[in-house]
């Protein structure tokens, strides 16, 4: 059935009683004139009973302003002024109402034209179609979530402005109806300019692909991380341009699929949201493990280093070490990838240009529990080793190292709670038990050198 468009004038046709293979039997498609962004009109070349005839469709202002006659009744007369007038009328009235409006005007001409200028003139005008395509009951709830994250929605189509506006506010997207910017409008603004209207709107309508690509452009400039969304030819040039580009799994044209970093499959604006989330709880994992393991590592060394320096043999066997490090940090370590994710991730706007995994925002805690790590193993390595031997105070620093890092790994994820994470706590507990088995059965306790 072709694009969306294509397919709502099919329905139409059958509505009406029209079959339209019936139609394509009776006559033959010579050629066409593809839809131009900037005149938002495309038109064929259709021979019928030994005629030719022009038909042409596209946006209402533009289809109106290449005719001269109107069709009423059957009958062709000139177009005057009071039909122009009311024509707009009902344009505005229906675009008032969210419909997306195309035009539909025909020429009887005795030959195919080379250029569209010489063709598309002196049309008749048929009449309007409205198209309705509702936007789906849960955009504007996610559209709200994106808001709370610090995610700006901006709304870039070729629809007429008071349809874009309409449906800005169905989603709540917009509040007032002064908020859009048409291409027109658009292309008598320098760049300061359109930098300065970017903070404040949201809609931009009537507009060309060298238009979105632009406005990607100068958002990239602004220091923003810019998604793109797009399932055609012409959505091409500002998909690649975007620093993510998401092709529309259903309508989207292999084009559009071509250039994108990401195809969603089921054409919906929720599934871009939640695929952010899923890409923030990602981060968010990926910086817990790294700060849990820098911590564990830095506690390490500050154990044996100030152990030392205080003129105490080192609390730790490299056998010993290796172990933390292979067993009691990575199995925890490697559990807290699959952290579900804090409710409040999406209400975070710190995910922007230039966060890093790691930052002075995690350096903080990162010595906080190294110094823990290492402090409460060393209290009871100097006790240990005052009052027994020092096999049994390296076996006190050993298990007690183990045991704070079983404790500080539930304070790197405070706004979570204990058991959302089951394979975390599966984790923690195999590492106790293997810490138990090497502390109590031979031959570990020969081979990691444990007192008793």
């Amino acid at each position: 059935m072709g694009e969306q468009t294509e397919g709502s004038l099919l329905v139409l046709a059958k509505e009406l009683g029209i079959d339209p293979e019936t139609v394509k039997k009776g006559g033959a498609l010579l050629d066409e004139f593809s839809f131009d962004q900037q005149k938002k009109v495309m038109s064929v070349f259709w021979e019928e009973m030994q005629s030719m005839m022009l038909y042409s469709k596209g946006a209402p202002e533009q289809i109106l302003a290449l005719s001269s006659y109107i069709s009423l009744s059957g009958k062709q007369k000139k177009l005057t002024k009071a039909d122009r007038d009311k024509i707009n009328d009902a344009i505005t009235d229906a675009a008032q109402k969210g419909l997306r409006v195309l035009a539909l005007a025909r020429r009887n001409v005795a030959k195919k034209f080379n250029t569209r200028e010489s063709a598309e003139i002196e049309l008749t005008f048929l009449g309007l179609v409205g198209i309705a395509d509702p936007p789906r009951k849960d955009v504007k709830d996610v559209l709200q979530i994106a808001r709370e994250a610090g995610i700006k929605t901006i709304m870039i189509t070729g629809d007429n402005p008071l349809t874009a506006t309409y449906i800005g506010r169905e989603i709540g997207l917009i509040e007032s109806d002064d908020c859009y910017v048409t291409g027109q409008q658009l292309a008598q603004m320098h760049d300061e300019e359109l930098s300065d209207r970017l903070k404040t709107s949201s809609v931009f309508a009537r507009t060309t692909p060298e238009d979105k690509y632009r406005i990607v452009k100068v958002l990239q400039r602004l220091g923003h991380s810019v998604t793109v969304t797009g399932d055609g030819v012409n959505d091409a040039l500002a998909l690649k341009q975007a620093n993510v580009g998401v092709a529309m799994g259903i309508t989207g044209t292999d084009v559009a699929k071509e250039v994108a970093d990401m195809i969603i499959t089921d054409d919906n604006f929720v599934s871009i949201v939640r695929a952010i989330r899923e890409g923030r709880i990602i981060f968010d994992n990926i910086v817990k493990s790294i700060t849990y393991l820098i911590a564990c590592n830095l506690g390490e060394v500050l154990l044996i280093f100030i152990a030392i320096a205080l003129g105490y043999p080192a609390p730790l066997l490299p056998v010993q070490i290796l172990w933390v490090n292979l067993v009691t940090d990575g199995l925890p370590a490697l559990s807290l990838a699959f952290d579900p994710g804090s409710s409040s991730i999406m209400k975070r706007q710190s995910y922007i240009n230039g966060h890093y995994l790691l930052s002075k925002s995690n350096l903080l805690p990162i010595l906080e529990l190294g110094a823990l790590t290492a402090f409460i193993p060393l209290a009871f390595y100097l006790i240990a080793i005052m009052t027994t031997t020092l096999e049994s105070a390296r076996t006190v620093a050993f298990t007690s190292m183990v045991l704070t890092q079983m404790i500080i790994i539930f304070f790197i994820r405070p706004d979570q709670k204990m058991t959302s994470n089951k394979l975390l706590l599966a984790s923690v507990a195999i590492s106790l038990f293997l810490q138990y088995i090497v502390i109590t059965f031979e031959p570990f306790v020969t081979i990691f050198h444990i007192g008793r």
